[in-house]
């Protein structure tokens, strides 16, 4: 999960987050951020994360972002 953190971190280098840091509530992700980390996640994880899943509940913490590899990785 640093990876996921990271890869927040270059999107958004001015705040700091952990695991249970709500990216959308508190606005460190906006859709364009979602965007840009969705295509580093595939890179990163090489997995390819299918549309209906880029939804908000999917993105609201490093955790929820976690299920969300481990999902891509299933499919």
């Amino acid at each position: 999960m640093d990876n996921i953190i990271k890869i927040i971190n270059e999107i958004n280098p001015y705040v700091d987050i952990d695991y249970t840091t709500q990216l959308l509530e508190e606005e460190i992700l906006d859709s364009l951020g979602i965007m840009y980390l969705v295509a580093s996640l595939e890179d990163t994880y090489d997995i390819e994360i299918n549309g209906e899943d880029i939804i908000p509940e999917n993105f609201q913490n490093v955790n929820s972002i976690n299920n969300l590899i481990k999902l891509a990785r299933k499919d």
